[in-house]
């Protein structure tokens, strides 16, 4: 997909599975127990809401935070190399592109 907009989409246990994006986003999107394994992603908005049964195994490429991440009664919002390490922890291989302008 090239140029795609999950604007606020609801996409709860949705399969991304194996998903190619290009220049997409996923702004605001509810993508809580989602499935990312193998994902390919290019410059993708990824300012998502995601929880620990979002599964990102896989995933690899290049996204746009921060990433909120719930965590039962609290939510984490994160970005730059706090957002990559907990990705990796999760098994992505994902660049986390610093945000542009001053």
């Amino acid at each position: 997909m090239a140029k795609a907009s999950f604007y606020g989409v609801t996409a709860v246990g949705a399969a991304f599975h194996g998903v190619h994006c290009v220049d997409s986003a996923f702004s605001g999107a509810d993508l809580r127990g989602a499935d990312l394994t193998g994902a390919w992603l290019r410059e993708v908005v990824f300012r998502a809401d995601v929880d620990e049964s979002t599964r990102f195994t896989g995933m690899h490429g290049s996204v746009y935070g921060p990433l909120s991440a719930n965590r039962g009664d609290s939510v984490v919002t994160m970005g730059g190399e706090t957002m990559r390490e907990w990705l990796r922890d999760r098994g992505a291989r994902a660049e986390v592109i610093p945000p542009r302008g001053p």
